[in-house]
């Protein structure tokens, strides 16, 4: 389904702490699916992240929003 839907998109909420398999399966599972990784900035519009990214992405979040104490956000991915 995932590959044969070409405009879906998906927002997930990610717990960076642990970074629990199920997480790290479902984004392959999105990537291998084509579908693109973005990232809500302050004002509501997105910006691409690339897959690789993600763990560098939820280490600055951690500092700049949760002082050190939460490590989770919601993610975007989209077909293009």
């Amino acid at each position: 389904l995932l590959k044969k839907c070409d405009d879906l998109t998906i927002m997930m909420e990610i717990w960076f702490e642990p970074f629990a398999a199920n997480y790290k399966n479902a984004l392959k599972i999105l990537e291998d699916s084509g579908f693109e990784c973005y990232v809500i900035k302050d004002l509501g519009d997105l910006r691409k992240l690339d897959y690789a990214d993600i763990l560098d992405y939820s280490l600055e979040m951690k500092k700049k929003l949760f002082k050190n104490q939460v490590n989770l956000d919601n993610l975007v991915f989209k077909k293009n």
